[in-house]
């Protein structure tokens, strides 16, 4: 007789496993959007501000930029350093030239926050800066574009932003 019981019990969770199953699968086909992509975006990143300057060019190369929500805001620096930005956002072909800075931004400089690379304004070379804001924490660093003893990631994104700064232009 015990083995009857749990011969039915097994044949009642059956259909359930299958309820299960479909459940999941359900949850999985309707868990990405129609013509978007299924990868997570940047953990809490609210914004990334970039730009350069140079007091050797006309007006100390004030601009910089700004990427948030999804849209590209170009700005110049006030007169206490502080970037404004206007509120239109640029075309979505400056955005997406712009979002290489996001996507490819390296990790290891947040545990490197504050910092300031080279010598910064010993010549007549582009000096740029980062600001990010990634969980409720502001992050930003000053890096020179001559590169020389840097790490490597740092050597690579200071091309990445004269790269992008330039197209921007």
């Amino acid at each position: 007789m015990p083995v009857l019981e749990a011969e039915h019990e097994f044949k009642n969770f059956l259909p359930m496993k299958h309820a299960l199953l479909l459940l999941l699968l359900v949850a999985i086909i309707f868990s990405c959007k129609k013509n978007e992509p299924c990868t997570p975006t940047p953990d809490n990143i609210e914004y990334l501000i970039f730009g350069h300057s140079s007091c050797f060019c006309w007006d100390c190369c004030k601009t910089g930029y700004k990427i948030a929500g999804g849209e590209l805001y170009k700005g110049e620096k006030d007169n206490q350093g502080k970037y404004v930005f206007e509120t239109a956002p640029q075309d979505a072909a400056k955005y997406q030239t712009a979002k290489k800075l996001l996507d490819e931004f390296p990790d290891e400089l947040l545990a490197e926050n504050g910092k300031e690379f080279g010598c910064l304004g010993c010549a007549d070379q582009p000096v740029y800066y980062v600001e990010m804001k990634k969980g409720g924490k502001v992050y930003h660093w000053t890096i020179d574009s001559v590169t020389d003893g840097f790490p490597d990631y740092v050597k690579d994104y200071s091309a990445k932003l004269g790269d992008v700064l330039n197209q921007l232009q």
